[in-house]
């Protein structure tokens, strides 16, 4: 179920930045929530990560992007805790598979989502994906006991 999630998220932000590459304009933005959310393409694409930190070093942020997906892999598949552990998980990969791909194939990612309330670089889909298993990751870790391991062995024999 979780590589069905993996994938299906994966497929959005392609669609989503397919979308934003084929209708969206550099200069004029189209409010989707009005006070709230905006869609406008930002020109050139994102060339580095977060916040355009480490522009131009696509293939530094290509290795740690393809490094960070096979960790997260592990973890999904090996070294799950719990069901929302996963899917914070889940989130995250999902997120780097999105952003990886459109880094290593295009040299750039796409960004397409603008904060119309605040002044904030502009983002995508892939983006919030990472940010909202990042929050719930830290939540679980906040709120778990001493004596309480994050992530447990996962027996594979009992999947045989």
């Amino acid at each position: 179920m979780q590589t069905i999630l993996v994938v299906l998220l994966i497929a959005v932000d392609r669609v989503l930045k397919i979308f934003a590459e084929t209708t969206l304009s550099t200069t004029e933005t189209k409010t989707l929530i009005p006070g709230i959310l905006g869609l406008r393409l930002l020109e050139g694409g994102n060339q580095g990560a977060a916040f355009g930190i480490l522009s131009g070093s696509r293939v530094l942020l290509s290795v740690f992007s393809v490094l960070c997906i096979m960790v997260l892999t592990w973890i999904l598949y090996r070294r799950p805790a719990s069901s929302l552990a996963r899917v914070a998980v889940v989130l995250i990969l999902a997120g780097a598979i999105g952003n990886a791909y459109d880094r290593i194939v295009y040299g750039r990612v796409t960004d397409y989502l603008v904060l119309l309330f605040m002044d904030f670089p502009i983002f995508n889909f892939a983006d919030c994906l990472v940010d909202v298993g990042t929050v719930i990751l830290i939540i679980l870790i906040l709120r778990m006991s001493n004596d309480q391991p994050f992530f447990e062995e996962v027996n594979h024999e009992q999947d045989a």
